[in-house]
């Protein structure tokens, strides 16, 4: 696949991953109108290395809590107390559904064969969730409220997040507004909730396939090029959070993408 190619997906991936607009409608939209081609196996995974190296490093230090909690639980063989104590299991339990739904699914949910009116449905119908959801809920619970009954919520959200032109921060989100979260706790543990996802992308992706055959050197670009759009995105939410933004223009956005869905399929006549 060309470089400027790959790095245009790895921009536009690192950015919409981490904001509830849809990496899933924007590649399938810049593979029509801008004729690019779809990213191979080893565009991929560069993208999916370079979004995860961008949460990471953006949480550093919320991972190193976590991680601590987590060794000292098992070395001292006690009972997860604490939130970042409980964060492991938490993951664990909002992962399983999606792998389990992806596996089963995975032909069904194939994005390529969606048609136009299919996209704008979703995307549209989705921002009208989303907004229905967020305007519905009291925003009462908290951070620390996190448990294991809604992880397992969580899971099952992300797991009809697969159905292309949804998307995982926007599953987290509705869910955790259903329940009456701040929406800083739904984008926190929604951050949170694609990690596990990310090395799962990593790990299910054949080495072979992964290699492409390009230089090393153009791989190392994609990555850097998606770690800096979900750097950009992480940095733009949290920004707003603290500022008191909320998220209604980005589902505003959203209905921009099912608009230029409705107008690719006037352009190539349905």
């Amino acid at each position: 696949m060309p470089l400027f190619e790959s790095l245009v997906h790895a921009a536009l991936h690192g950015a919409t991953l981490f904001l509830p607009v849809s990496p899933s409608a924007h590649e399938w939209l810049l593979t029509r109108l801008a004729h690019l081609q779809e990213p191979d196996a080893a565009t991929s995974a560069a993208m999916a290395l370079g979004a995860l190296l961008a949460l990471v490093v953006f949480f550093r230090h919320d991972w190193s809590s976590i991680l601590s909690g987590l060794l000292q639980t098992i070395l001292l063989r006690r009972r997860p107390m604490t939130l970042d104590e409980r964060m492991p299991l938490f993951l664990l339990v909002a992962t399983a559904p999606v792998l389990i739904f992806s596996s089963i699914l995975a032909s069904w949910l194939d994005a390529p064969s969606w048609g136009p009116a299919a996209w704008a449905t979703i995307l549209a119908g989705g921002a009208a969730l989303l907004a229905f959801a967020d305007r519905m809920s009291r925003k009462t619970r908290r951070w620390v409220d996190w448990n294991w009954v809604d992880a397992l919520g969580v899971g099952v959200a992300q797991a009809l997040s697969l159905v292309p032109g949804s998307g995982r921060f926007e599953a987290t989100w509705l869910l955790a507004s259903a329940r009456n979260y701040s929406l800083e706790a739904a984008c926190k543990f929604a951050y949170y909730a694609l990690l596990p996802l990310l090395i799962a992308d990593l790990v299910r992706m054949p080495p072979a396939l992964m290699l492409g055959g390009a230089p090393w050197w153009h791989d190392v670009l994609i990555t850097a090029m998606a770690c800096a759009g979900g750097w950009v995105a992480l940095g733009a939410v949290q920004k707003g959070l603290r500022l008191g933004r909320t998220l209604n223009g980005y589902l505003l956005y959203r209905l921009i993408l099912a608009a230029g869905a409705l107008w690719v399929g006037w352009r190539e006549g349905w």
